[in-house]
């Protein structure tokens, strides 16, 4: 006699999906009408509205109390940091899309869990969540979490200030005793700094703060990140640049982190992004987010 456990890997996926479609409906979801211009302009707009209101309720107050410019320096950095806060979270919807894409096929409920990138892993070897969207394959990471296979690869840049262009023009220039290299607790990027930078100092921020911040705000001489978002710094932030390196340094491919023990949860994902592929669906996520695979 057979067992629940002696099924075949599809019926044992199929009867986990049904499962999971009992427990929840899946809600019906709005069609996703932004063209990448249209997302680009809003995430332009998020930025500007913040400093515009910022500007305006400081400037109100100044005139008001005979405080200039007290007022107004406080309340445009705040709005400056509302409008980078809500700009980072349109740049999410690549995720987003990502997700509910596979959700959709899957016919299952999608939910998003909070985390962030030093409790990445542990999320999933915990069960917190089922899977991760795009994170980048490390040999640390897939000691404990398994991969589906790649669909995007990813390459490192630093970033510095358009002041100074003359004083860093490539790698070298930045591995010195007197420079400050910033990266985020947790990420790829805090790893490869002390790799890449062994003479520099380094100012390492823990999320919400970013990396690209500290360089903002002159705590940092420079920060490293991927290729795909340094090209978005830069057109957010005129004042950035990104360092005319010979070459990108790490060529890394991107993908899901998912519980290393359930292989047919991992073989199912493979297949979707497989088939995904050959319909052209992550080539048009690519050309949208200047990404390679």
């Amino acid at each position: 006699m057979t067992g629940p456990d002696d099924r075949n890997p599809l019926e044992a996926l199929t009867a986990r999906i049904e499962a999971a479609k009992s427990e929840a409906k899946p809600e019906e979801k709005a069609e996703d009408h932004h063209k990448a211009a249209q997302l680009a302009w809003r995430m332009v707009i998020e930025l500007v509205a913040g400093l515009g209101i910022g500007f305006g309720i400081g400037y109100g107050l100044d005139v008001l109390f005979g405080t200039i410019p007290v007022f107004l320096v406080a309340f445009t950095m705040l709005g400056f940091i509302a409008g980078v806060r809500t700009m980072l979270r349109s740049a999410k919807e690549i995720q987003e899309k990502q997700m509910a894409e596979l959700a959709k096929d899957l016919d299952v409920k999608l939910e998003f869990v909070p985390t962030d990138w030093k409790t990445l892993v542990s999320g999933v070897t915990s069960g917190k969540y089922h899977m991760t969207g795009s994170a980048s394959i490390s040999p640390a990471r897939a000691k404990a979490a398994g991969y589906s296979n790649s669909y995007f690869s990813l390459a490192t840049v630093p970033l510095t200030l358009k002041k100074n262009a003359d004083k860093f023009t490539d790698w070298k220039d930045l591995d010195k005793s007197s420079v400050t290299v910033a990266a985020t607790l947790g990420t790829t990027q805090e790893k490869q700094v002390k790799q890449f930078f062994p003479n520099a100092k380094y100012k390492i921020v823990e999320a919400p703060a970013r990396d690209f911040q500290e360089v903002l705000a002159g705590r940092a001489d420079a920060h490293i990140t991927s290729n795909v978002e340094a090209y978005k710094l830069v057109a957010k932030y005129p004042e950035m640049m990104i360092v005319p390196v010979s070459a990108p340094k790490a060529p890394t491919p991107i993908a899901m982190l998912l519980p290393q023990g359930d292989q047919v949860w991992i073989n199912y994902v493979n297949t979707w992004i497989a088939l995904k592929t050959e319909r052209g669906f992550f080539a048009k996520l690519g050309r949208k987010w200047q990404l390679s695979n």
